[in-house]
């Protein structure tokens, strides 16, 4: 996302599908602004990371079973998109 001049949303670590700590985080990278997070349809915090590409939810509880993340950014009347689905 740093050094791509094409757009970028990323959901990181998605292959790490199994969460097994109480709480998680999610790390996102977008050089097309800030995303919105959704777990299972409900908007979640988040605050800027290390630079200007990688945004972090912190201290997310998962519910038992599915979990879905969605990131959402609207830029320039383009919606982007990127999903993962992560297991308790």
């Amino acid at each position: 996302a740093n050094w791509s001049e094409q757009p970028v949303l990323y959901i990181s670590e998605k292959r790490l599908k199994e969460r097994f700590l109480e709480k998680t985080s999610f790390k996102i990278y977008s050089n097309i602004g800030e995303p919105q997070f959704l777990l299972n349809g409900k908007k979640i915090k988040h605050e800027k990371g290390l630079n200007k590409v990688m945004f972090i939810a912190n201290d997310v509880k998962l519910k038992k079973g599915e979990n879905k993340l969605k990131v959402i950014v609207l830029k320039n009347g383009i919606e982007f998109t990127d999903e993962a689905v992560f297991m308790k």
